[in-house]
């Protein structure tokens, strides 16, 4: 069974993993970790000028370990990678990458020439959905220049390259079989940013990069507290964007993973502002650890290395060397039968009736002359389409943000349980600061759940919560609770919207069955009278 070296250079850490290759149940052998040369690698670019260091320090590090393997797969990311997820239509597997190529710039509306592009299909519909037959697929494109770089590490280790994975996909790849109906979020925070993966029934629904948009690498306590701030919101967005998107299907677990796994102060800061139960990947689900691997190790800190081991996405500039050696007698022999089926199948090309193409020509043309009346309808449905938007977007300027609040309003008398008590209650136009206390903290995660599914309300924090005690005077408050829990959210209205109709002759054609219904109802009363 072949083993690979799983490599993952991260800004502060180097991880690295000796285990068995693309099997159903790997073994790992070997566990170990390294620091990274300062400012050697920033966003998964390694240094030019540092490359050298990384070398020395990959080597020795594994001849400490005294491991010999030399074939490795890289898992690498970088806030430069760029995704997208398609639908491809439902077409052979072999013809899937004829497509992406041919709609290439419109899945990437910019300059690639500088970048490789592969994919991975995430799913293909089954023949009762709707999409019967189509592929769900991830797109990645990642600069030459970086990966580049990890080849040319790989030629000074004297290391043979299998894959270099997509750490997302990676992640992915290793957390997949530990999930079930319910969706679960998987995050993996690292110095300089996060990947985060939303996982149901074991496939991949969402994946998304979470930068903590502080423009550098955590250094101390305060840039954590600051990259949690910034990581919190931008998860409650991806969950709100999932749920919105999922027909309502709601993230049932968070599982911290990554350098910063191990900081209990990550998991219980995320857990209270999420309001939804987060814990430590304890293990990975089929993998197997020989006595060899220590048992102090961290397990959720290696999930990069693993999945890339799993099922790599592939990206890369050159072949693995040694795997197609060239016979050049035999490649000269089949390149004349090449030429020779070539000339064969040009030959019987050229028979084909030429009158067969003119008669094509002759009915493409006349379907042209067809359908050039339609184009003057067309410009007109664009002409009304534009003065209708301009019309919506004028009604939209009369509309006011307080109704936001009004709305807010009316639910909370709706809705709200009688045994919350209000304590304050701030808003403007915009958002709203509210202070309550309940019975306990159960009361208060069914309130803050309450809350966030109103119509009227887009967003909702938990600023904070805490546990206070009532004193006990007299004998009038003995029947008094004397525990309490009192909470501050922070939420954001929804903006007053006008729902605008699919197409203008829609609207023209309600607008006319409304003014035949009314006349009928007149004919009617005047019969009547």
């Amino acid at each position: 069974m072949a083993r690979v070296l799983c490599i993952e250079i991260g800004y502060a850490t180097t991880r690295m993993v000796e285990m068995d290759y693309k099997v159903k149940n790997p073994v790992l052998y070997q566990c170990i970790e390294v620091e990274t040369p300062k400012d050697a690698v920033l966003d998964g670019y390694i240094a030019r000028d540092r490359i050298e260091e990384v070398k020395e320090v990959l080597l020795n590090k594994l001849d400490d370990n005294m491991i010999k393997t030399k074939n490795v797969v890289f898992s690498v990311y970088s806030s430069k990678i760029i995704t997208r997820e398609v639908l491809l239509p439902a077409v052979k597997l072999k013809q899937v990458a004829g497509v992406i190529e041919a709609n290439l710039s419109e899945y990437f509306p910019m300059d690639l020439e500088d970048h490789l592009i592969t994919h991975k299909i995430l799913h293909t519909y089954d023949k009762d959905d709707e999409n019967a037959g189509r592929h769900r697929t991830l797109l990645v494109a990642a600069e030459k220049e970086l990966i580049r770089a990890y080849e040319t590490l790989a030629e000074l280790c004297d290391f043979t390259i299998e894959s270099i994975d997509y750490m997302g996909n990676a992640v992915q790849q290793a957390v997949k079989a530990m999930v079930g109906a319910e969706a679960e979020l998987f995050v993996k925070i690292e110095p300089e940013s996060a990947v985060v993966t939303i996982i149901k029934d074991g496939s991949q629904v969402l994946q998304r990069t979470a930068n903590y948009g502080i423009g550098r690498p955590i250094e101390d306590k305060e840039d954590l507290d600051e990259a949690i701030g910034f990581l919190t919101g931008t998860l409650q967005r991806i969950i709100d964007f999932y749920t919105a998107q999922s027909d309502g299907n709601v993230v049932t677990a968070i599982n911290v993973i990554g350098t910063y796994s191990e900081n209990a102060r990550v998991l219980q800061t995320i857990q209270d502002r999420m309001g939804i139960p987060c814990q430590y990947l304890p293990n990975i689900e089929g993998v197997k650890m020989m006595l060899t691997v220590s048992s102090d190790i961290w397990i959720s800190a290696y999930v990069g290395c693993i999945g890339a081991a799993f099922a790599p996405i592939g990206m890369m500039n050159i072949q693995p060397r040694g795997k197609y050696d060239v016979d050049y007698f035999n490649a000269s022999i089949l390149l004349m039968i090449l030429v020779i089926l070539s000339c064969v199948a040009i030959a019987f090309a050229s028979i084909s009736p030429y009158q067969e193409q003119l008669e094509e020509q002759a009915k493409l043309q006349e379907q042209e002359a067809t359908y050039l009346p339609a184009e003057a309808v067309y410009q007109q449905h664009k002409a009304s389409m534009a003065m209708y938007k301009k019309v919506v977007v004028g009604n939209l300027m009369t509309a006011h943000a307080n109704d936001g609040l009004l709305n807010f309003l009316a639910e909370l008398e709706e809705k709200l349980p009688k045994d919350v008590h209000v304590l304050a209650f701030t808003s403007n136009d915009i958002e709203a600061v509210i202070t309550m206390r309940v019975e306990d903290k159960e009361m208060a995660a069914g309130v803050i759940k309450t809350l966030r599914e109103f119509d009227s309300v887009m967003t909702l924090n938990v600023e904070s919560l805490r546990e206070e005690s009532a004193p006990r005077e007299g004998e009038a408050v003995l029947v008094a609770p004397t525990e309490y829990v009192e909470f501050s959210i922070n939420l954001i209205y929804y903006p007053f919207d006008v729902e605008e109709p699919e197409s203008v002759e829609g609207s023209l054609e309600s607008a006319k069955d409304t003014e035949e219904e009314e006349t009928e109802e007149v004919s009617d009363t005047e019969s009547t009278q």
